[in-house]
């Protein structure tokens, strides 16, 4: 990994360029779900807000992975940058003319999110354009710690500017990282005999509005064909539809109605999930040798679950802290075995196809979840549903243990 980072100028660009353009989200994340609750004081509307900004993967998510493989990914990756800045910009701007409201605030997420349906395949499909293919493995793994580190240096950065800038500001700081990741991106050099791969169907026929649903079949089928892959996305779509909502949007109402606090704390706590997550990466490692990927998820999902259920009794930051940071750190157990059975488990050509249908489960059934937690945190108090979802999840994994070929799957 270091040799590829070091030597390989174009790994480089694009790793630094994720680290600050997340980062930047990050920011985005905290001072929307905050500046929500404060306008409106209501949980519903603070959740469909939120939710608004995972729809579009679910929406257009396919079709996106199919454009990124028929156009000029980096000039894709740009234009989307570009798109983002402006968008962000616009929240802070109507925000001081007095006109932001929380229907400008979930058009605006939803537009934000569009772009990122479309920017997130088109830098996963660009890996193999810039590094060998006996890098692809260390790339890819460079690449996902750059979204870990960001999750922690985003929070982290919050905590402090929301002393000395407000909440309103950090929008600032979001529409000024694209840019940054924009100028990275430009700066990119394709190899010229290195063009995307285009499979002998796709050359055969590589246009149409037919061709775009074939394509998009092909992936289905095979997700469903595959015993292993059905599971792994039935598990993870219940997963997420359970836990997430509790995790994004129960997260800052716990903060504000059960331990009393303001932003500052709660960019603390998110700030916490990250750290969880990167101490749990030698985790990973460990059992990567001693358990079979489909117990690991299994197990994480289990153990995910559970380390949400003391927060039925919590009220105290330092508890809240402690609490979260162990919850995270079992999530690399779920993340790292799943992308590992995809790639284990699904040929090649179709890889692209099955990674967006996983995100779509996950940030499909995380929208849902949102809404749905911000509704019932109304009407009852958020420590019980998080002691209620993190039953749930567990039971999730422990259903994932009773299928033989997923327990076994590697």
């Amino acid at each position: 990994m270091r040799f590829s980072f070091f030597i390989n100028r174009n790994l480089r660009l694009l790793w630094f360029g994720q680290v600050i353009s997340q980062a930047g989200d990050s920011l985005y994340q905290i001072a929307l779900i905050w500046l929500l609750l404060e306008m409106t004081g209501s949980a519903t509307v603070t959740g469909l807000v939120t939710m608004s900004s995972f729809l579009p993967t679910l929406l257009f998510g396919l079709w996106a992975g199919v454009l990124a493989d028929h156009v000029d990914r980096r000039n894709l990756m740009m234009g989307t940058d570009i798109a983002r800045a402006l968008l962000v910009l616009i929240l802070p701007v109507l925000f001081y003319m007095g006109k932001l409201n929380s229907l400008i605030l979930g058009i605006i997420t939803f537009s934000i999110a569009s772009c990122s349906a479309f920017f997130n395949p088109a830098r996963d499909a660009i890996i193999p354009q810039i590094v060998p293919k006996d890098a692809l493995t260390k790339a890819n793994a460079l690449i996902q710690t750059s979204w870990q580190l960001a999750v922690l240096l985003g929070p982290l950065l919050a905590s402090f500017l929301l002393k000395t800038l407000g909440v309103v500001n950090l929008f600032f700081g979001d529409s000024f990282s694209f840019v940054v990741s924009l100028t990275l991106i430009y700066l990119l050099r394709i190899d010229p005999q290195n063009p995307p791969p285009i499979t002998e169907k796709q050359e055969n026929n590589k246009t149409g509005f037919s061709k775009v649903w074939s394509l998009i079949g092909e992936g289905v089928q095979h997700a469903i064909n595959n015993k292993v892959i059905l599971i792994l996305l039935i598990i993870t779509a219940l997963d997420n539809l359970i836990l997430m909502g509790a995790a994004m949007i129960g997260t800052p109402i716990f903060v504000k109605t059960i331990l009393g606090k303001n932003a500052s704390v709660y960019a603390l706590i998110e700030a916490c999930y990250a750290s969880g997550m990167v101490i749990g990466i030698p985790l990973v490692h460990f059992l990567e040798n001693r358990m079979t990927n489909g117990k690991m998820i299994a197990w994480g999902m289990i153990l995910d679950g559970l380390t949400f259920i003391p927060l039925l009794w919590i009220s105290t930051t330092a508890g809240a802290i402690i609490t979260i940071l162990i919850h995270a750190i079992f999530i690399p157990m779920i993340t790292a075995g799943r992308a590992t059975l995809i790639q284990h488990y699904v040929p090649a050509n179709l890889q692209g196809r099955i990674f967006s249908l996983n995100s779509m489960a996950v940030v499909g059934c995380t929208a849902l979840s949102v809404s749905i937690t911000g509704v019932l945190a109304d009407y009852i108090a958020i420590n019980y549903i998080f002691a209620g979802i993190g039953t749930g999840a567990a039971l999730c994994g422990m259903v994932a243990l009773f299928f033989r070929s997923f327990r076994e799957a590697d």
